[in-house]
């Protein structure tokens, strides 16, 4: 295996997908090509942050942080100009 098919395979290994001759191919390459070894150990890590995080909710004080930031004036503002804008197109049409 080269380092080109293995990151053909790189995912399916992480998630641990691969049958029995593809894993064995692929730890075979991994224990003797330290940049792949290196990009499926980031792998692995990125797959174990996301794994923690999954499901995670915000805090309530979170959310009241982004309700403050959001300033609902601005669509307020846009939609009777829009509106305005597509009874004029159609008026024009007809």
């Amino acid at each position: 295996m080269n380092c080109d098919e293995l990151r053909d395979i790189l995912i399916d290994l992480a998630y641990d997908e691969l049958d029995d001759a593809g894993r064995h191919d692929a730890q075979r390459h991994l224990a003797s090509c330290p940049d792949c070894h290196d990009e499926y150990r980031r792998l692995r890590q990125a797959r174990t942050a996301l794994a923690i995080h999954r499901g995670a909710e915000p805090s309530e004080a979170r959310l009241a942080e982004w309700a403050g930031d959001l300033d609902p004036a601005p669509a307020a503002r846009l939609w009777p100009r829009r509106v305005v804008a597509g009874l004029a197109s159609v008026a024009a049409v007809a």
